[in-house]
């Protein structure tokens, strides 16, 4: 009997694992999403069940917390570039202040998903759907400065169309700067740059 004990745990642990991760899942409009019971992210196209990403999670922020679901799922299916087409990120990394995720965009012309760097690098990314803009809202180097960046898409490309934060005065001032930039005219030029005593 003590040898059947183990038998028996084993599958009841593995359903159980499986249970956990069945509520990981969601279908977008051209593509399905599921985390299976080994953390990995599998998206498969809904047209044709093909598989078009598979990616392990283990060492990303979205598999090491992928039991806490108290802020939705650990990914998120939404349109990034105004596209029209489903886009995918999950949760990448993380610290005290800034969270970034992984962001792959939907390819038409190739039906797949492409990893894209350079959202992949904005911090707290987040979507403005009426202004079509793309915000970064959590940059931040020290206690002093922090910031958040604002984004247009231009001919395919992501441009910085705004900036606005703090940053610090030199070492011997006690005091920090309080800031917006905006583009005009092609360059990123100072709205106001205040001064303010610690």
């Amino acid at each position: 009997m003590k040898h059947l004990l183990p038998l028996l745990i084993l599958p009841s642990l593995q359903l159980h694992a499986q249970q956990a991760y069945d509520h990981l899942r969601k279908t977008g409009t051209l593509f399905s999403v599921m985390i299976d019971d080994s953390a990995r992210l599998i998206v498969t196209r809904n047209a044709d069940g093909k598989r078009i990403l598979d990616e392990s999670l283990s060492e990303y922020d979205a598999g090491v917390h992928l039991d806490d679901t108290s802020y939705g799922l650990p990914y998120r299916i939404w349109d990034i570039n105004f596209d029209g087409y489903d886009d995918l990120s999950f949760s990448s990394s993380s610290g005290n202040v800034q969270r970034f995720e992984a962001v792959y965009l939907y390819d038409p012309s190739r039906k797949t998903l492409a990893y894209q760097q350079e959202l992949s690098e904005i911090a707290c990314l987040d979507v403005d759907r009426k202004r079509r803009l793309i915000t970064g809202n959590c940059f931040h180097s020290s206690a002093a400065e922090n910031w958040t960046e604002t984004y247009r898409w231009q001919k395919g490309k992501l441009i910085l169309v705004e900036k606005e934060g703090t940053m610090p005065c030199p070492a011997d001032q006690d005091c920090y700067y309080t800031y917006k930039q905006k583009r005009i005219k092609g360059k990123m030029v100072y709205v106001y740059k205040d001064k303010n005593k610690l």
